[in-house]
């Protein structure tokens, strides 16, 4: 499975609404092996998911689905960028205090048989949603 790297989460307030824009970037890299698997079957390719999620532990439980960007495909290394926009109030996951958000990427194929799949998390973005 390609590795996934250098996860970026950013949230922009919407100027003149109370809509946030996230911007969620990981960098993909495959290996010799994929690459030849890719140039022998190209039909083969990868599915990054990028998962938007409040981020909990402990007395506050486990982390809060929030919304799914839609899912990508790639064959190549690079960059792979999702944005969304959505209301603040979505990203309101915790009663009090501020609120701690991630993105998860997951990287799938389409022939899991080949590679096994993986997943990694942004840092958190802290703020009062």
């Amino acid at each position: 499975m390609p590795k996934l790297s250098n996860p970026k989460l950013q949230i922009d307030l919407v100027s003149g609404t109370t809509k946030r824009k996230l911007t969620a970037k990981v960098d993909v890299a495959f290996d010799a092996n994929e690459e030849g698997f890719i140039k022998l079957i190209p039909t083969i390719r990868s599915k990054i998911r990028c998962e938007i999620m409040g981020s909990d532990s402990g007395f506050n439980g486990s982390n809060d689905h929030i919304t799914w960007m839609t899912s990508q495909f790639t064959a190549k290394d690079g960059t792979v960028t999702f944005t969304k926009t959505v209301s603040s109030s979505s990203l309101d996951e915790d009663s009090i205090g501020e609120d701690e958000i991630i993105a998860r990427f997951s990287c799938v194929n389409n022939s899991p048989v080949l590679f096994a799949a993986s997943s990694i998390d942004t840092p958190e973005v802290s703020g009062s949603f």
